[in-house]
């Protein structure tokens, strides 16, 4: 059985609707062996499942509230793949801490997000709200043990160096050179 975890705030531009649908044609059209854990505050739950006619119970969704830093931690690893699948988002702090760990991770294609994950190098981008689309990279994903390993070891690289301090340091600098210099040149 293949355990996929999400990391969300239960806002409907997170993609909870697209996790639904998703677990559905897993369950429902494949023969696909599954469970899909939710970590955080969920409050639309109810919402989702009335607008889909669907249940997360009945398609292998559960829900696991907020956990501290330890428990996150070890359900992610415990995890074999991460999704992210938000209709927005800028710079996701939970896809950061997902590639981090080393988790291969599925993303929308919103947003930041491409600024963080090289589509089949560090991660894979998918088109936003298409669950036949992600499901079928879900199940390519978890049967290839050989790009799951070059995901995660890509992606643990990047993030090391993308969120390093020294890093964070250097672009922090930059932009407010950057600032400073446009507004001395747009001085009358």
């Amino acid at each position: 059985i293949i355990t996929l975890c999400t990391t969300s705030n239960g806002s409907l531009w997170k993609g909870l609707d697209v996790i639904l649908k998703t677990a559905h044609i897993l369950k429902k059209h494949t023969d696909f062996k599954f469970r899909w854990l939710l970590i955080g505050g969920i409050n639309n739950k109810k919402y989702i499942e009335w607008m889909e006619k669907l249940s997360f119970e009945d398609n292998n969704v559960e829900f696991i509230g907020i956990l501290n830093e330890v428990e996150l931690k070890s359900v992610l690893l415990s995890s074999d793949i991460y999704i992210h699948p938000a209709y927005i988002d800028n710079s996701p702090n939970a896809l950061c801490e997902a590639m981090l760990l080393g988790l291969p991770c599925i993303a929308s294609y919103v947003g930041g997000v491409p600024s963080l994950i090289q589509n089949e190098i560090s991660g894979v981008l998918v088109p936003v709200n298409e669950p036949y689309y992600l499901a079928e990279k879900i199940i390519s994903l978890s049967k290839d043990k050989t790009k799951q390993k070059m995901l995660s070891e890509s992606a643990i690289a990047n993030t090391r160096i993308r969120h390093s301090s020294k890093n964070i340091e250097n672009e922090l600098i930059t932009a407010y050179k950057k600032i400073i210099q446009d507004t001395n040149e747009n001085r009358f």
